[in-house]
């Protein structure tokens, strides 16, 4: 993702800042707890990285999202969800994470 946001990581720029106890829903990959990391400012050149790697992996997101078919194969038990209702879950739980850390917006268009 960071040379998609046209960014360079070497193995050492990488530090971990802080740990947060996990949850049943971190281990399911869903954010669960807010850090206190994420409620403080950044200076600009960090926020800046930043708001490139997200727009690169929504950019990916995008992509990924107009090449699947609406119709997506079901799970070994049945269950699963069509394209449009997996593509306005994560929409919406990015959404209510960013209201956790303060980020007030108007609702994400995606260009599809």
């Amino acid at each position: 993702m960071a040379a998609r946001a046209g960014l360079e990581f070497a193995p050492g720029d990488l530090v971990v800042a802080g740990r947060v106890p996990g949850s049943d829903m971190t281990d399911f990959g869903a954010p669960y707890a807010v850090p206190d990391l994420d409620l403080e400012p950044l200076p600009g050149p960090e926020a800046g990285r930043g708001v490139a790697l997200l727009r690169a992996a929504w950019g990916l997101f995008d992509e990924t999202a107009a090449a699947s078919p609406e119709e997506l194969r079901r799970g070994p038990r049945g269950g699963g969800r069509d394209l449009t209702k997996i593509v306005d879950h994560v929409e919406n739980a990015e959404r209510a994470f960013a209201r956790k850390v303060g980020v007030r917006h108007r609702p994400y268009r995606s260009p599809r």
